[in-house]
């Protein structure tokens, strides 16, 4: 069997050593760097803020609606987002123009649920406490006996175990803030008493967790301006806090501290080494200023004091060299306090050193094995391993990020529930300021894991998870409205030359069942001679062993049979349908899987057609997307 690059999630597979002379090392599963890519074109829904957005399952469409034009009027419009295009909607009846308005989507009746807003900045005609619905045609306006009082940015979210919509806090009529709990039924608001709750609070985040079956709610402004960290969760009874505050803040300007890698060894022979040294694109702000230093073996190889861009550094390292990388960034007017560069002089007119400076190394060799952190919090490091090329063949790449401050504070997030995570299903929260867009966080019930996507940064947005493409959907600002998309990696299913045998063996994609993340690819088997059918899988189209591919297998007794892929799996086991043989591969939920390649093709027992009695089908070519 051939050795694979990339150990993933399927259960049929194991993981795989990579040797080095007198080094042993395992490759770990690792997530693919996740990115925001701008979409929508030029016909994007005018700039706003204190927006909602709400994704409408029966009809597989994000709606907009309303917010604020910045110094320009309140708005009234809809808009839906199908995967590819905005289009402004004609409701005959649709709510008044509001900002601080709350949707959720009612999957049980196929509503979304709008509720209440400001229709002005201040005075008590600003607060509004009507409840509308939203039937893919036009607002329904929904009275009812009970109802919140008027309130502006409150939040909300739909239980499906339950069937209930629950809004919680919000600022009321004359800047009160609220701790009630509310349930709209699809006739009815009623309110619901706990024996715990948040604090009272504005601007809070909520989301249903559809593995626990718990709406999320996080975050939110206080009594007199403060943000909170706290993450709660309400089961239908009660709510209870569910993580510590100190996990779920986004990294802020902290004391200055100069960070490094903390020591890591480049496990392959020699090998060429480039290392881009950079800022995050969420944190670096113009005027901003980086120093950085690398040592081999102690030894200086760079010096460099700039504006944090990246630098290409080209050196021969062995096995066990050690490879340090220090680092300083510097932010314009950030304070009092000095900063000091990588060799520890003073930086004139320094601050505080805001966020955490991730820098990276990118390492290109065509005998790799990975990264090995001698020492240091195994935290502060997001290594991974991703196809690169550079001459004369290809290299894998190894990233390594170094956070200079872990000091943690309160920042407002808009969170989602998001399938397809670096860790699986989880609520997905995306800070939301101007320095921090880029910074993601995931909650899984009991703490808040953190990565960070590149490509655009974002602010004054809202977010939700688009579920028939399977994205995360922004809609806010970068100089002006713009609309992105976390990961948007389209999948795809292909088929390759032609399979041997009389009739010959095919193998076929189904349609509607592409290989997206969380969902079962299938495809059909048909003209198998014998109920004796199976399927390999491998990851290669390249070389098996020592062979090229594609590989004749005319000598192995199958003629006019080719393989057309590396038998990484063997043995796939197919299930009888009506017209041949299914064969599902479920993909599990782990960005980790996006963009790769895998590559099958049928095999069948075929008495007398040739003298090693198996006929082979076509290749079959699944690319794992997140569409």
């Amino acid at each position: 069997m051939n050795r694979i690059a990339l150990r993933i999630a399927f259960p049929a597979l194991a993981a795989v050593s990579c040797v080095a002379p007198g080094v042993v090392f395992v490759e770990p599963v690792v997530a693919q760097q996740s990115q925001w890519i701008l979409v929508g074109g030029a016909a994007q829904p005018p700039l706003r803020t204190d927006h909602a957005l709400a994704y409408d399952a029966a009809r597989q469409e994000v709606v907009l609606f309303g917010g604020w034009a910045g110094g320009g009027p309140w708005l009234g419009d809809t808009w839906t987002w199908n995967g590819v295009a905005w289009t402004q909607r004609s409701p005959a009846f649709s709510p008044i123009a509001r900002s601080g308005h709350a949707l959720a989507y009612d999957s049980g009746r196929q509503r979304i649920v709008l509720f209440g807003g400001s229709a002005a900045n201040t005075g008590p005609s600003a607060y509004l406490g009507d409840t509308y619905e939203w039937d893919g045609v036009n607002w329904l306006p929904r009275p009812t006996v009970t109802f919140p009082a008027r309130r502006r940015n409150a939040g909300m979210a739909y239980d499906a175990v339950r069937q209930r919509t629950v809004l919680f806090g919000g600022e009321l009529v004359g800047g009160t803030l609220s701790n009630e709990t509310w349930e709209w039924d699809g006739n009815n608001w009623a309110p619901r008493p706990s024996l715990a709750f948040p604090s009272a609070r504005q601007r809070a985040s909520m989301a249903y967790d559809a593995v626990r079956n718990r709406t999320v709610l996080v975050g939110g402004e206080l009594v007199g301006g403060a943000l909170s960290s706290e993450t709660w969760e309400w089961s239908g009874l009660n709510w209870f806090p569910a993580a510590s505050a100190a996990e779920v803040g986004i990294p802020v300007h902290a004391a200055t501290e100069t960070g490094r890698s903390r020591g890591f060894h480049f496990l392959a022979q020699t090998s060429f080494f480039l290392i881009g040294l950079d800022l995050p694109p969420e944190a670096k702000m113009p005027g901003d200023t980086a120093s950085y230093l690398v040592r081999v073996n102690g030894n200086t190889v760079l010096r460099s004091v700039g504006n944090g861009g990246p630098i290409a550094l080209g050196i021969s390292i062995n096995v066990g060299d050690a490879v340090d990388v220090i680092g300083n960034w510097s932010p314009a007017g950030a304070g009092s306090s000095t900063a000091r560069n990588s060799v520890g002089a003073a930086v004139p007119g320094g601050g505080a050193a805001p966020f955490e400076t991730v820098i990276e190394g990118v390492a290109h060799t065509l005998n790799r094995c990975g990264w090995q952190w001698d020492i240091g919090d195994p935290t502060w490091v997001d290594w991974g391993a991703t196809g690169s090329y550079l001459a004369p063949g290809p290299g894998p790449i190894g990233r390594v990020r170094m956070h200079t401050s872990k000091t943690q504070t309160a920042a407002p997030l808009q969170i989602a529930w998001m399938p397809a995570t670096p860790f699986g299903p989880r609520i997905a929260g995306l800070a939301d300021g101007a320095a921090n867009a880029n910074i993601m966080r995931a909650f899984d019930g009991g703490s808040w894991s953190s990565w960070f996507p590149s490509g655009v940064s974002l602010f004054g947005f809202k977010i939700a998870h688009d579920g028939a493409r399977n994205q995360l959907l922004a809609f806010g600002q970068t100089s002006g409205a713009a609309t992105a998309v976390l990961g948007g990696t389209p999948s795809a299913a292909t088929t390759v030359g032609v399979g041997c045998g009389s009739p010959a063996l095919q193998f076929t994609p189904q349609s509607g069942s592409s290989p997206i993340l969380g969902a079962i690819a299938r495809a059909r088997i048909s003209n198998a001679p014998t109920p004796l059918t199976a399927v390999t899988a491998g990851f290669s189209t390249a070389t098996i062993g020592q062979f090229p591919l594609p590989l004749p297998l005319d000598g192995f007794g199958m003629s006019g049979c080719v393989l057309r892929h590396s038998a990484d799996i063997l043995g796939l086991p197919v299930s009888p349908v009506a017209g041949g043989y299914e064969y599902a591969l479920p993909i599990p939920s782990q960005m980790a899987l996006l963009g790769l390649h895998v590559y099958v093709q049928a095999y069948g027992y075929a008495p007398s057609q040739n003298l090693a009695e198996i006929i082979v089908s076509n290749r079959l070519d699944w690319h794992i997307g997140d569409m």
